[in-house]
């Protein structure tokens, strides 16, 4: 019996700018039976100690280096590394996950829009 492949993949880009764009691009993915390991969640809330840095349900009280070694442990997990660059725009922290995925040999696709159809 022949096993389907699982690809699992992790979609980095500015959560502030584009959030809900990457969650449209990570439900999109979901309907074609790929599992999205991060971001695993879609709730946002306030963080108030850095604006600047979003945070979702759950992670309230979660260091902003913590999460960030979570994503990186992650990329290193999936079978590919997503970059959301909408307007041709890629943050400090998708910058850097882009390195770090090119550094653990994962395949990097840069998607400008939230509809994934391969050839992007």
């Amino acid at each position: 019996m022949r096993k389907e492949f699982d690809m699992k993949v992790v979609i980095s880009g500015s959560f502030r700018k584009y959030l809900q764009d990457i969650i449209d691009l990570k439900t999109e993915l979901k309907k074609k039976g790929i599992t999205v390991l991060k971001p695993d969640k879609i709730k946002q809330v306030d963080n108030l100690e850095r604006p600047d840095f979003v945070k979702f349900e759950g992670e309230e009280s979660m260091p902003q280096l913590y999460l960030k070694r979570q994503y990186l442990k992650a990329i290193e997990k999936s079978d590919a590394h997503i970059v959301y660059n909408k307007d041709s725009y890629i943050g400090t922290n998708a910058m850097f996950e882009l390195y770090w995925a090119e550094f653990h040999r994962k395949n990097n696709v840069l998607s400008r829009n939230a509809r994934f159809n391969g050839n992007d």
